[in-house]
Protein backbone atom coordinates (compact mmCIF):
# COMPACT_ATOMS: atom_id res chain seq x y z
CA UNK A 1 0.00 0.00 0.00
CA UNK A 2 1.37 3.28 -0.78
CA UNK A 3 2.11 5.83 1.89
CA UNK A 4 2.58 9.31 -0.15
CA UNK A 5 3.86 12.37 1.66
CA UNK A 6 2.40 15.54 1.22
CA UNK A 7 4.52 18.94 1.11
CA UNK A 8 2.93 22.47 1.50
CA UNK A 9 3.66 25.73 1.46
CA UNK A 10 1.70 28.97 1.62
CA UNK A 11 2.60 32.33 0.81
CA UNK A 12 -0.82 34.79 2.46
CA UNK A 13 -3.91 32.70 -0.06
CA UNK A 14 -1.02 31.01 -2.50
CA UNK A 15 -0.92 27.80 -1.52
CA UNK A 16 1.12 24.33 -3.51
CA UNK A 17 0.24 20.88 -2.49
CA UNK A 18 3.07 18.46 -3.98
CA UNK A 19 1.26 14.80 -2.97
CA UNK A 20 4.57 12.35 -3.09
CA UNK A 21 4.78 8.55 -3.41
CA UNK A 22 6.81 5.72 -5.14
CA UNK A 23 4.00 5.69 -7.94
CA UNK A 24 3.10 8.94 -9.47
CA UNK A 25 3.34 12.46 -8.04
CA UNK A 26 0.76 15.09 -8.46
CA UNK A 27 1.30 18.76 -7.94
CA UNK A 28 -1.49 21.13 -7.29
CA UNK A 29 -0.97 25.41 -7.37
CA UNK A 30 -3.92 27.56 -6.74
CA UNK A 31 -5.20 30.86 -4.59
CA UNK A 32 -7.48 30.76 -1.82
CA UNK A 33 -10.58 32.03 -3.18
CA UNK A 34 -10.23 31.59 -6.89
CA UNK A 35 -12.03 29.04 -9.24
CA UNK A 36 -9.41 27.08 -11.54
CA UNK A 37 -9.47 24.30 -14.07
CA UNK A 38 -8.02 21.35 -12.54
CA UNK A 39 -6.16 18.33 -14.46
CA UNK A 40 -6.44 14.73 -11.91
CA UNK A 41 -3.79 13.48 -14.22
CA UNK A 42 -2.38 10.28 -12.29
CA UNK A 43 -5.84 10.07 -10.72
CA UNK A 44 -8.86 9.46 -12.78
CA UNK A 45 -7.80 11.35 -15.76
CA UNK A 46 -10.75 13.68 -15.00
CA UNK A 47 -10.88 17.53 -15.52
CA UNK A 48 -12.97 19.56 -13.12
CA UNK A 49 -13.93 23.22 -12.41
CA UNK A 50 -12.05 23.78 -8.61
CA UNK A 51 -12.80 26.63 -5.69
CA UNK A 52 -10.69 26.20 -2.31
CA UNK A 53 -11.78 28.40 0.21
CA UNK A 54 -11.27 28.87 4.43
CA UNK A 55 -14.09 27.47 6.12
CA UNK A 56 -12.69 28.66 9.64
CA UNK A 57 -9.01 27.27 10.19
CA UNK A 58 -10.38 24.37 7.38
CA UNK A 59 -9.43 24.56 3.58
CA UNK A 60 -12.17 23.05 1.78
CA UNK A 61 -12.14 22.16 -1.84
CA UNK A 62 -15.07 21.53 -4.24
CA UNK A 63 -14.26 19.88 -7.58
CA UNK A 64 -17.30 20.11 -10.14
CA UNK A 65 -17.44 18.01 -12.76
CA UNK A 66 -18.93 14.79 -14.08
CA UNK A 67 -18.75 13.20 -10.87
CA UNK A 68 -21.23 14.95 -8.26
CA UNK A 69 -20.18 15.89 -4.54
CA UNK A 70 -16.74 15.65 -5.55
CA UNK A 71 -14.16 17.67 -3.51
CA UNK A 72 -11.80 17.75 -0.12
CA UNK A 73 -11.44 19.10 3.42
CA UNK A 74 -8.06 19.56 4.94
CA UNK A 75 -7.27 20.38 8.72
CA UNK A 76 -4.36 20.23 11.33
CA UNK A 77 -4.91 18.74 14.78
CA UNK A 78 -1.86 19.25 16.78
CA UNK A 79 1.05 17.34 14.98
CA UNK A 80 -1.46 15.83 12.67
CA UNK A 81 -2.69 16.87 8.96
CA UNK A 82 -6.55 15.46 8.04
CA UNK A 83 -7.62 14.98 4.70
CA UNK A 84 -11.55 14.04 3.77
CA UNK A 85 -12.13 12.78 0.52
CA UNK A 86 -15.62 13.25 -0.77
CA UNK A 87 -17.24 11.94 -4.50
CA UNK A 88 -20.55 10.29 -4.90
CA UNK A 89 -21.88 10.37 -1.63
CA UNK A 90 -18.99 8.51 -0.11
CA UNK A 91 -16.28 10.08 2.35
CA UNK A 92 -13.19 8.83 2.69
CA UNK A 93 -10.65 10.30 5.98
CA UNK A 94 -6.85 10.11 6.05
CA UNK A 95 -4.82 11.48 8.82
CA UNK A 96 -0.81 11.96 8.36
CA UNK A 97 1.69 13.22 10.83
CA UNK A 98 3.49 16.46 10.09
CA UNK A 99 7.05 17.86 9.87
CA UNK A 100 6.60 20.76 9.17
CA UNK A 101 4.89 24.19 11.14
CA UNK A 102 1.13 24.48 11.05
CA UNK A 103 2.08 27.85 10.20
CA UNK A 104 2.09 26.26 6.68
CA UNK A 105 -1.71 26.26 6.51
CA UNK A 106 -2.66 29.49 8.36
CA UNK A 107 -5.34 31.04 6.80
CA UNK A 108 -2.97 34.71 6.06
CA UNK A 109 0.43 35.48 6.82
CA UNK A 110 0.35 39.41 8.18
CA UNK A 111 4.39 39.40 8.98
CA UNK A 112 6.19 42.63 7.12
CA UNK A 113 6.23 45.75 7.47
CA UNK A 114 2.74 48.31 6.52
CA UNK A 115 2.91 51.74 5.77
CA UNK A 116 -0.53 53.95 5.97
CA UNK A 117 -1.82 55.57 2.48
CA UNK A 118 -5.06 56.61 4.35
CA UNK A 119 -7.57 56.66 7.32
CA UNK A 120 -11.19 57.36 6.64
CA UNK A 121 -13.17 58.79 9.33
CA UNK A 122 -10.50 57.89 12.14
CA UNK A 123 -11.13 61.52 14.06
CA UNK A 124 -14.63 60.09 14.73
CA UNK A 125 -13.31 57.01 16.30
CA UNK A 126 -10.91 59.15 18.23
CA UNK A 127 -13.95 61.40 19.70
CA UNK A 128 -16.05 57.91 20.39
CA UNK A 129 -12.84 57.04 22.49
CA UNK A 130 -13.35 60.73 24.14
CA UNK A 131 -9.78 61.98 22.99
CA UNK A 132 -9.15 65.33 23.64
CA UNK A 133 -9.09 67.84 20.31
CA UNK A 134 -5.63 68.68 20.67
CA UNK A 135 -4.21 65.18 20.19
CA UNK A 136 -7.15 64.47 17.83
CA UNK A 137 -5.81 66.76 15.74
CA UNK A 138 -1.86 65.29 15.89
CA UNK A 139 -3.10 61.98 15.49
CA UNK A 140 -4.80 62.37 12.64
CA UNK A 141 -1.02 64.31 10.53
CA UNK A 142 0.91 60.94 11.88
CA UNK A 143 2.33 59.12 8.96
CA UNK A 144 2.23 55.62 10.74
CA UNK A 145 4.02 52.25 9.93
CA UNK A 146 2.89 49.34 11.59
CA UNK A 147 5.14 46.08 11.96
CA UNK A 148 3.74 43.07 12.08
CA UNK A 149 5.77 39.71 13.61
CA UNK A 150 3.90 36.25 13.07
CA UNK A 151 5.02 33.27 14.35
CA UNK A 152 2.05 30.08 13.44
CA UNK A 153 -0.94 31.60 15.98
CA UNK A 154 1.30 34.23 17.77
CA UNK A 155 1.63 37.81 16.95
CA UNK A 156 3.02 40.71 17.52
CA UNK A 157 2.42 44.30 16.05
CA UNK A 158 4.30 47.33 16.31
CA UNK A 159 2.91 50.65 15.84
CA UNK A 160 5.19 53.30 14.91
CA UNK A 161 5.33 57.02 14.60
CA UNK A 162 7.35 60.27 15.52
CA UNK A 163 4.79 61.01 17.90
CA UNK A 164 3.96 57.53 19.94
CA UNK A 165 4.86 54.02 19.16
CA UNK A 166 2.76 51.11 20.66
CA UNK A 167 3.12 47.53 20.82
CA UNK A 168 0.68 44.49 21.28
CA UNK A 169 1.19 40.99 21.84
CA UNK A 170 -1.09 38.29 21.79
CA UNK A 171 -2.42 34.22 20.87
CA UNK A 172 -5.00 34.26 18.34
CA UNK A 173 -7.87 32.26 20.41
CA UNK A 174 -6.50 33.60 23.90
CA UNK A 175 -8.16 36.30 26.05
CA UNK A 176 -5.68 38.81 27.01
CA UNK A 177 -5.85 42.21 28.78
CA UNK A 178 -4.53 45.21 27.09
CA UNK A 179 -3.80 48.28 28.52
CA UNK A 180 -4.75 50.96 25.52
CA UNK A 181 -1.96 53.13 26.96
CA UNK A 182 -1.05 56.42 24.10
CA UNK A 183 -4.54 56.08 23.52
CA UNK A 184 -7.42 56.33 25.29
CA UNK A 185 -5.24 54.86 28.33
CA UNK A 186 -8.37 52.12 29.52
CA UNK A 187 -7.75 48.93 30.11
CA UNK A 188 -9.96 46.52 28.39
CA UNK A 189 -10.11 42.63 27.40
CA UNK A 190 -9.29 41.49 24.40
CA UNK A 191 -9.35 38.49 22.01
CA UNK A 192 -8.56 38.18 18.56
CA UNK A 193 -9.64 35.47 16.38
CA UNK A 194 -9.56 34.12 12.64
CA UNK A 195 -12.68 34.78 10.53
CA UNK A 196 -11.76 33.12 7.41
CA UNK A 197 -8.53 35.10 6.59
CA UNK A 198 -9.27 37.76 8.83
CA UNK A 199 -8.12 38.83 12.14
CA UNK A 200 -10.86 39.70 14.21
CA UNK A 201 -10.46 41.59 17.86
CA UNK A 202 -13.41 41.79 20.08
CA UNK A 203 -12.23 44.45 23.09
CA UNK A 204 -14.38 44.57 25.95
CA UNK A 205 -14.80 47.39 28.57
CA UNK A 206 -16.37 50.60 28.66
CA UNK A 207 -17.02 51.64 25.47
CA UNK A 208 -19.64 49.26 23.45
CA UNK A 209 -19.05 47.53 20.63
CA UNK A 210 -14.92 48.31 20.39
CA UNK A 211 -13.01 45.78 18.21
CA UNK A 212 -11.21 46.18 15.02
CA UNK A 213 -10.37 43.71 11.72
CA UNK A 214 -7.24 43.24 9.85
CA UNK A 215 -7.31 41.82 6.34
CA UNK A 216 -5.14 41.43 3.60
CA UNK A 217 -6.23 42.70 0.10
CA UNK A 218 -3.10 42.24 -2.41
CA UNK A 219 -0.49 43.82 -1.31
CA UNK A 220 -2.44 46.02 0.97
CA UNK A 221 -2.77 45.75 4.62
CA UNK A 222 -6.37 46.89 5.81
CA UNK A 223 -7.66 48.19 8.94
CA UNK A 224 -11.78 48.09 10.40
CA UNK A 225 -11.84 49.98 13.59
CA UNK A 226 -15.19 49.57 15.44
CA UNK A 227 -16.02 51.71 18.50
CA UNK A 228 -20.01 51.95 19.49
CA UNK A 229 -21.84 53.05 15.97
CA UNK A 230 -18.61 54.19 14.32
CA UNK A 231 -16.63 52.35 11.77
CA UNK A 232 -13.35 53.42 10.34
CA UNK A 233 -11.46 51.73 7.52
Amino acid sequence: MLKPDKDISHDGDHIVIKTLSTFKNYHMDFHVGKEFEEDLSGVDDRKCMTTISWDGDKLVCVQKGEIEGRGWTHSVDGDELHLELRAGGVVSKQSTHTSASPAAIMPADFSGKWILENNDIFEEYLKVLDIDFATRKIAISLSQTKVISQDEDKFTVKTLSTFRNYELSFTVGVEFDEHTKGLDNRNIKCLVTWEGDKLVCTQKGEKANRGWKHWIEGDKLFLELTCEDVVCV
